[in-house]
């Protein structure tokens, strides 16, 4: 049995973890992430109910044959995002190549919103929009996954993502094609749990249906 890591050595140690199930989940991805996505995504099985974003780093027209294919792997609904498009149950919603995507919340509604910002890390769609936005509209309700990907891009707006209390699972460096996004993640100390691919999608679900024994004190 390893021993246990010694107090302030382990920058994971001091993460909060979630007291409630996440009511969204947003994903990060680029070299190596359709197989990735896949992966995850079959996981999770057809009838995962949590609205899904994902950011792959893609030119334009690929994004949607990659939701194509996705949907047909997964048997879940799997479309490119559109603008002023309301949150569905059930449904994966990738970015188009060339447009940042971010969530907007209005009234009781979450509407997505695409556009063309200035690239950030090289990259349009960029996942800082996404989890920046994602973090102001769900805040400790939100589950953020970072898969293999080169460089770091994602990586401010995980700062957000912990700053707002949400929950970080990073694709660990054994299982990753390249560990730019994710071991920034890690390096940075901003990751709950760093894990291999075919661990995540089972974590999800674990966290998705759990609240723990501290929530449960909280409100005897």
């Amino acid at each position: 049995k390893p021993a246990a890591p010694q107090p302030g050595t382990n920058p994971l140690s001091k993460r909060v973890y979630m007291l409630q199930p996440p009511s969204l989940l947003v994903i990060g991805a680029s070299t190596g992430g359709p197989n990735a996505l896949s992966r995850v995504l079959c996981d999770l099985g057809p009838e995962f109910d949590i609205p899904t974003l994902v950011v792959q780093h893609m030119p334009p027209m690929f994004t949607a044959i990659m939701a194509n294919h996705l949907q047909n792997d997964t048997g879940r609904t799997v479309k490119e995002a559109q603008h002023g498009e309301r949150l569905q149950p059930g449904v994966t919603y990738v970015a188009p190549g060339d447009f940042h995507l971010e969530i907007k919340a209005l009234l009781q509604d979450r509407i997505l919103e695409l556009h063309q910002g200035p690239v950030e890390h090289y990259c349009r769609p960029s996942v800082n929009p996404l989890f920046r936005s994602a973090a102001r509209v769900a805040g400790s309700r939100l589950l953020a996954v970072m898969l293999t990907g080169m460089g770091s891009d994602g990586l401010e707006g995980t700062q957000e993502i912990v700053q707002a209390g949400g929950y970080v699972l990073a694709q660990d460096e054994a299982s990753s094609v390249v560990w730019g996004m994710p071991g920034a993640i890690v390096n940075g100390g901003l990751a709950n749990e760093v894990l291999p691919l075919q661990e995540i999608g089972s974590r999800i679900l674990r966290l998705c249906h759990r609240v723990t024994t501290s929530a449960k004190a909280n409100r005897q």
